[in-house]
């Protein structure tokens, strides 16, 4: 099994994240540019081996992400996929399955390209974009677009428990939730201050994390490679819960 992870520019990502047919095409579009090279990698088998027959199928399940590490909006997709594609062989003949050979960085780029065009294409057909902006897009030496396929799971660490290149690691991994709750903590209340709740970014985020009350911080706090979590004042009483989750009145870090 391999992940597949696919993020978008920020001019899509408003897109994605307002139109659920427009994640439902990224996703569909994304599984069948990925079916297309897993086929010719396991010896061009695009057309299937008898005529008039399907061609032969992956297995997948793709995870929709609204977030990112750091708790901002960020949509892209993650799906696990089969290493390998499965074929008919004939009435009755069962399923055959058709390992890949190893991937390049040239099928990736090829991959990236193809599911690009077609996104771009969508939304503009659709009226999400102009013809204008879609013809930049398509125009952008450095697309906006990435597509990552560096995790697998071999057959002999798939079953292994709590083993981190399990195959119940990477599902956990991308069904996860947007909090990861091995991070989040109280603190105690002191004196009529409300208690609040920390949140620890991942080391990378630490250092580049921008928040309200950030310079007020001593600039030790702010330095990149110290560990401050995230500290968020919970909601007031005559505020609607809704506006604290999409937009937190308070988030700094704190030494």
């Amino acid at each position: 099994m391999r992940q597949w992870v696919i993020s978008v520019p920020k001019r899509l990502r408003g897109i994605l994240a307002d139109r659920p047919q427009a994640m439902t095409s990224l996703s569909r579009m994304f599984l069948e540019e990925i079916e297309r090279l897993l086929c010719d990698a396991a010896g061009g088998r695009r057309d299937g081996g008898v005529a008039g027959q399907a061609h032969p199928r992956l297995g997948a399940v793709s995870f929709q992400h609204r977030f990112g590490s750091s708790l901002n909006q960020h949509v892209h997709l993650h799906a696990c996929v089969t290493d390998g594609v499965f074929e008919r062989a004939g009435e009755g003949g069962g399923v055959t399955f058709h390992a890949v050979r190893p991937l390049s960085a040239a099928d990736l780029a090829t991959l990236t390209q193809r599911v690009r065009r077609r996104l771009v294409r969508w939304c503009c057909r659709k009226g999400f974009l102009s013809r204008e902006a879609a013809a930049d897009m398509l125009t952008w030496q450095h697309s906006g677009f990435s597509v990552d396929a560096s995790v697998r799971i071999s057959l002999a660490d798939r079953d292994v428990p709590e083993h981190y290149r399990s195959l119940e690691h990477l599902l956990r991994y991308c069904a996860r939730p947007a909090f990861a709750l091995e991070r989040l903590s109280v603190v105690p209340a002191t004196g009529n201050r409300p208690e609040r709740v920390r949140y620890t970014l991942p080391r990378h985020k630490r250092g580049d994390w921008v928040g309200p009350c950030r310079a007020a911080l001593p600039p030790a706090a702010c330095r990149p490679g110290t560990t401050p979590p995230l500290r968020a004042s919970p909601p007031r009483e005559d505020s609607a819960p809704q506006n604290h989750l999409r937009e937190p009145r308070e988030l700094a870090r704190v030494a």
